[in-house]
């Protein structure tokens, strides 16, 4: 038996029948298929809520031939969702800059000009959170919170933005005149380094935690731990 064929142009798909040993192509008036195909470029692509469909044309014909001889053509569609989400959040965090006095929100996060600002690379206890010294509970998570409040109250902030969250929010890092606060935090021992976004706390949080200060003269869950938990 011949080979069947179809042909597909642009914006039409043509059936192919087959008549006995004979091979006869005719053009299938009942069969016309029109496929939109979406072509997003990499300039245009859009942020994390954005859902792109793609669609692509896949031909499925019953061996050896449906009953009444038609070709069928279905389209496959394919969803992307983000894409190249993570470099166009990167590079419109990087162009934010805020500069205020903030209020505080938890031991790592500020709100400034109506703005969730998180430091950059640094995971601090919530506030909710607990941890033990010497056998004694105690409210962890609250002291890094006033942590942070005594370092900034009154004092004009600068954040510069580093990346963002899921969220949308601004992973920044920020200082109080000469000083940056995200080390501020880690040196303290009310944070730890988060290495996910940045290593470059590690090594002052080894310092911190040879000095068993803060968080480390006891025991505590680290955060993200405790976060799934909770």
């Amino acid at each position: 038996m011949g080979t069947p064929r179809w042909i597909l142009s642009k914006r039409s798909a043509v059936g192919a029948s087959f008549s006995g040993w004979a091979f006869r192509s005719v053009f299938w008036k009942h069969a016309i298929l029109v496929l939109t195909l979406v072509a997003v470029s990499d300039d245009t692509r859009a942020d994390p809520s954005t859902v792109r469909i793609i669609e692509a044309p896949v031909v499925s014909q019953p061996s050896p031939f449906s009953s009444t001889g038609k070709t069928v053509v279905v389209p496959r569609t394919r969803i992307i969702i983000g894409g190249d989400s993570a470099r166009n959040r990167k590079r419109e965090a990087q162009r934010v800059s805020i500069e205020g006095k903030p209020s505080v929100i938890d031991g790592d996060t500020l709100r400034m000009q109506g703005r969730v600002v998180h430091l950059y690379g640094v995971d601090a206890v919530e506030g909710a959170q607990s941890c033990r010294y010497g056998g004694v509970r105690y409210p962890c998570g609250v002291m890094a919170t006033a942590h942070l409040v005594e370092l900034t109250l009154g004092q004009d902030v600068l954040c510069k933005g580093m990346d963002k969250n899921r969220s949308g929010e601004l992973l920044a890092n920020c200082r109080i005149g000469g000083k940056a606060l995200n080390a501020l935090m880690v040196a303290s021992s009310w944070a730890l380094a988060n290495t996910k976004e940045t290593a470059h706390y590690v090594s002052l949080q080894e310092r911190a935690k040879e000095s068993k200060v803060g968080l480390w003269r006891g025991e505590f869950v680290r955060p993200w731990v405790w976060r799934i938990k909770h």
